[in-house]
């Protein structure tokens, strides 16, 4: 991944500005030309971008430039202990929040992810990695791992997004335990925008 690079040479700002701009002016293309509603744009942004004291405003100017609704946008994060020690992070989240952008952690489950992100953050939603969704039917500890998130979730007023579903089964089970919603190859690859607009 070059991600990594873009951060050692202090370009990811730049890097996640032209993302966040491209992603919402593609959106509003797509919105507009196939009358699509009901939907959401997850993008995916870095932890050295939320605690960039300007992100916000930078945000700002893209959802003005672009037109966009913001309470369609969901900034997805990956939760580690890193971010818990960051004021600043913890202060552009809850701003976030308050102005209607949804926060969503992603990837939940892997490396450094902990239960303590639905107390620290105003989270939405929570994605469940792959690397769970993947065999919770066939390792027991997965499933029951899995099962309990989305009821901890809930409890919490947070929703469920399970990443990686690939079969009928893997639904069935993540219906069954109130899932609220799910992505993977079952549904779809990957499109582009000119695919995704066929649809």
């Amino acid at each position: 991944c070059a991600l990594p690079i873009f951060e050692e040479l202090g370009l990811i700002s730049q890097l996640g500005e032209w993302v966040l701009e491209q992603a919402m002016n593609e959106m509003t293309e797509l919105m507009t030309e196939h009358r699509i509603d009901d939907v959401y744009l997850g993008v995916n942004v870095s932890q050295l971008q939320l605690s960039d004291p300007f992100f916000l405003d930078h945000l700002e100017r893209i959802i003005q430039r672009n037109g966009f609704d913001r309470r369609l946008l969901k900034i997805e994060m990956n939760e580690s202990g890193n971010v818990r020690s960051s004021k600043q992070i913890f202060h552009t989240l809850l701003e976030l929040h308050d102005s209607g952008v949804g926060i969503q952690i992603d990837d939940f489950g892997k490396g450094q992810s902990s239960l303590t992100c639905f107390q620290t953050y105003p989270i939405e939603a929570v994605k469940i990695d792959r690397s769970f969704t993947a065999s919770i039917a066939t390792d027991h500890s997965h499933a029951v791992i899995a099962r309990a998130i989305v009821q901890l979730a809930h409890h919490l007023n947070a929703k469920i997004v399970a990443e990686g579903v690939e079969s009928a089964n893997q639904l069935e089970s993540l219906r069954m335990w109130g899932c609220d919603a799910a992505q993977g190859f079952l549904f779809s690859p990957p499109l582009t925008k000119k695919c995704l607009g066929r649809l």
